[in-house]
């Protein structure tokens, strides 16, 4: 019984301290007198670019009250009449507050939001405003700044036929697009395509993207502030359907999709389907270049990153694959698959299992990541398949790799961690390969007469 009093008594002791303490901060008087000012968590508000027309995230920053006594701030508020910029404070959302009362020692959230106006300009231009902030006759500030970009935004339908994407504002695409049968896009050299959450890009007749060394074309997720610039998943992928043909990525850059390139384009013949030549396709949730029973050509690029796998050739099909670098190093994910996965067959969801011959040529290679087999061939022994793999550099333990290519030997990548794969100067890849007629690396540089493996030359 004594026990059970004295757990009531400190239970009432505190409920009492609780309401003597509400009590006080509730009639806390307010200091109309003081000159010190409020102190802010940061005086500039900045915002990644932002496409115009898209509400932006909202940023946030605090509002202390440094004096001993209550302040009653008397006015919140944006400086521009026409302010594309947007407060929240308490739940509500203005361009304008009166009368906040902020305690002693207290503190108070603001969240900012833009929303940009187009203004029909190809160059980002900079919107600055200001929030500001009046107690007892003290007038402060903290400013705001974004980058506004005008887009092209396109979304849920199906292109007219042969378009053409010119470098001038970047294209913002929203939910899927096709391109149809018989129909060509054309991509010049620096555009940039920007995706919105689970789009996907079909093609069903054909895409060009006619980068170049200097103005690369870049595919990436349409949100780029802070983690998302390099979260994976962010988007669907590019979709090459059956009957797709003539498709050529040239210098192109795709990133941070759920499956980078998904190649679905079955035929009787065994001319490329899709052809990729100096590019670099990395950091996907799943699989960064995954080919079905089709014909694919890779030359002089980058596949890296990929959560299920690098380069996936399921089904059979044909590869040619020269001067390329699989990596996997990623940073924000575990790896779950081999960099490098060849094989004749697949089993369908219906439990059905198609087989496919698999006809590769993979030489001057270079296939290497923090796993620790980063190659696997998996034939069924049921088709007249064909694996050349030679004069790469390998991370396999399949004995069989040793005869033809270098295993097991770090390439000594400058920063795998930072994307980084060109080599260091002692690093075995270089000198290592054969001369393929392939006169240029991925940057555009000359290889000598003993090229080195993989998508970059080292140069002295």
């Amino acid at each position: 019984m004594p026990f059970k009093f004295l757990k009531y008594s400190i239970y009432c002791a505190l409920c009492l301290t609780i309401i003597t303490l509400s009590c006080e901060r509730e009639f806390e008087s307010v200091d109309r007198n003081y000159q010190g000012g409020l102190v802010f968590e940061r005086d500039t508000i900045s915002f990644d670019t932002l496409f115009t027309s898209v509400n932006s995230i909202a940023k946030r920053f605090k509002v202390y009250n440094p004096h001993t006594g209550a302040l009653n701030i008397d006015k919140i508020s944006l400086s521009g009449a026409d302010s594309p910029y947007i407060l929240t404070i308490n739940g509500e959302r203005r361009k304008q507050f009166n009368n906040q009362l902020l305690f002693a020692k207290d503190s108070l959230l603001v969240l900012v939001e833009a929303e940009i106006n187009p203004l029909n300009e190809n160059l980002p231009f900079l919107i600055r405003d200001s929030i500001s902030f009046q107690t007892n006759g003290v007038v402060q500030f903290v400013h705001l700044e974004a980058w506004g970009q005008d887009a092209h935004f396109i979304g849920d339908s199906i292109l007219s036929c042969d378009q053409t994407w010119i470098n001038d504002k970047p294209y913002v695409i929203y939910n899927d697009i096709l391109i149809d049968s018989l129909c060509r896009l054309t991509i010049e050299a620096g555009a940039r395509i920007f995706c919105a959450f689970q789009t996907e890009i079909f093609v069903q007749g054909s895409l060009h993207t006619n980068g170049t060394a200097e103005q690369n074309i870049m595919f990436t997720n349409e949100r780029q502030d802070g983690l998302y610039a390099d979260a994976a998943g962010q988007w669907g992928g590019i979709y090459f359907l059956e009957g797709s043909k003539n498709n050529e990525l040239l210098h192109t850059t795709v990133r941070n999709a759920r499956l980078g390139l998904r190649i679905g384009t079955p035929d009787e013949d065994t001319i490329p389907d899709v052809s990729i030549r100096n590019s670099i396709i990395e950091n996907m949730s799943e699989i960064a270049v995954a080919s079905f029973t089709s014909d694919v050509y890779i030359e002089n690029s980058v596949i890296a990153n990929g959560r299920d796998a690098g380069l996936a050739v399921l089904a059979g099909g044909n590869l040619t694959a020269y001067h390329v670098t699989i990596a996997g190093y990623p940073v924000n994910f575990f790896r779950q698959g081999p960099g490098l996965v060849l094989s004749d067959f697949i089993e369908l969801d219906d439990g059905n299992v198609l087989i496919e011959p698999i006809i590769t040529n993979i030489q001057n290679c270079i296939v290497f990541g923090d796993r620790d087999e980063e190659v696997l061939i998996n034939l069924s022994g049921e088709t007249q398949s064909e694996v050349t793999i030679k004069n790469n550099l390998l991370k396999t333990q399949d004995s069989d790799l040793a005869e033809h290519n270098i295993i097991n030997e770090d390439p000594l990548f400058i920063s795998p961690i930072e994307a980084d794969y060109h080599l260091d100067t002692l690093s075995i890849a270089q000198d290592a390969g054969v001369n393929l007629g392939i006169p240029f690396d991925l940057e555009g540089n000359m290889r000598d007469t003993l090229p080195d493996l993989g998508a970059y030359e080292r140069l002295y």
